[in-house]
């Protein structure tokens, strides 16, 4: 059985939110929380990882609020302007880093029922992300192949709700030439 251990910065974390805060936050929060409803604790638990996994799939401003944590979230962003030499001020940050929890645990939530609605990822959207082309399929006798055109390496396989949480503190992968 899968556990979620949610533990704000922890070193053994795998979700934003608890089981127990999740449920609180959808069914009284979300217009449709049917997919929720309907999955049984063990489907809402390995979503609520998943999901987290997929927020940390994303490229985000700042760098980890402390050295040993297993996932993406806290971050230790610099006030504007400044740059930061030394160990973050958590009371000086305390505010933002509020914020941020709050926001990345509806992210989380968000995610988690898009997954339960959905039945897992989308193969086609996360192929597209990954920049391909065209797809090829093969069971037995059948045989399917998807174009995609241009491809679309800037596609997410966050839903769209989730990026809104999140987008006060995402940025794009930059490449360093020497």
């Amino acid at each position: 059985m899968t556990t979620i251990v949610d533990s704000w910065g922890g070193n053994g974390s795998n979700a934003y939110v608890s089981l127990t805060a999740a449920s609180s936050f959808i069914t009284t929060g979300v217009v449709d929380s049917a997919a929720w409803t309907s999955a049984t604790t063990i489907q809402q638990e390995a979503a609520l990882i998943e999901a987290a996994r997929d927020i940390d799939s994303r490229q985000f401003i700042g760098s980890r609020y402390y050295s040993q944590q297993q996932m993406e979230w806290p971050r230790a962003i610099p006030p504007a302007g400044t740059f930061r030499t030394s160990a973050v001020d958590p009371t000086a940050t305390s505010y933002i880093q509020q914020r941020m929890k709050t926001q990345v645990q509806c992210a989380n939530c968000i995610q988690a029922l898009y997954l339960l609605r959905n039945g897992g990822r989308n193969q086609h959207t996360e192929a597209r992300a990954s920049g391909a082309v065209r797809v090829k399929e093969e069971v037995g006798p059948i045989k399917t192949e998807y174009h995609y055109g241009k491809g679309g390496g800037n596609l997410s396989i966050l839903c769209p709700e989730a990026i809104s949480y999140l987008s006060p503190w995402l940025t794009t992968r930059k490449a360093f030439r020497g």
